[in-house]
């Protein structure tokens, strides 16, 4: 079974994302939404993406970079070696690619430069794509 790990900002800021969420379904793989904590922006992304599947950070972790959610990946089950995670900063792609991950980072209305800043980028180790719909196909 094929994964992909989202984290509810990506899909917050991007209206395409339940129609990419289920193009990554109907392909095989399973996508995955991870919500930093409890609050109002866990019920409006599990309200926005329907019946796929929604993890939680431990409320009250700091989770500036992704980390909180990965541990909380793991913890539910999920195999990180391998799987795909969008994430929308190169921060998130570092954590997640440190954890085994395949990371895209998620440019939305950003140009490649802005994601990644100037000059030689530090995340070289992630893939981008400027939609979840892009990165799903």
């Amino acid at each position: 079974m094929h994964t992909a790990l989202v984290m509810a900002e990506i899909v917050e800021a991007d209206p395409e994302a339940p129609a990419a969420l289920a193009l990554l379904a109907e392909s095989g793989i399973t996508p995955i939404v991870l919500v930093a904590s409890k609050d109002g922006t866990h019920d409006a992304v599990a309200a926005s993406i329907g019946a796929f599947r929604v993890v939680t950070a431990a409320d009250g972790a700091d989770d500036m970079d992704g980390a909180a959610r990965l541990f909380a990946a793991a913890r539910a089950g999920i195999e990180l070696h391998g799987t795909h995670f969008l994430v929308g900063e190169p921060d998130a792609a570092r954590r997640a690619a440190e954890a085994g991950c395949r990371p895209i980072i998620v440019l939305g209305d950003r140009s490649l430069d802005d994601a990644l800043g100037p000059g030689e980028p530090e995340a070289k180790h992630a893939g981008a794509a400027p939609d979840i719909g892009t990165a799903a196909r």
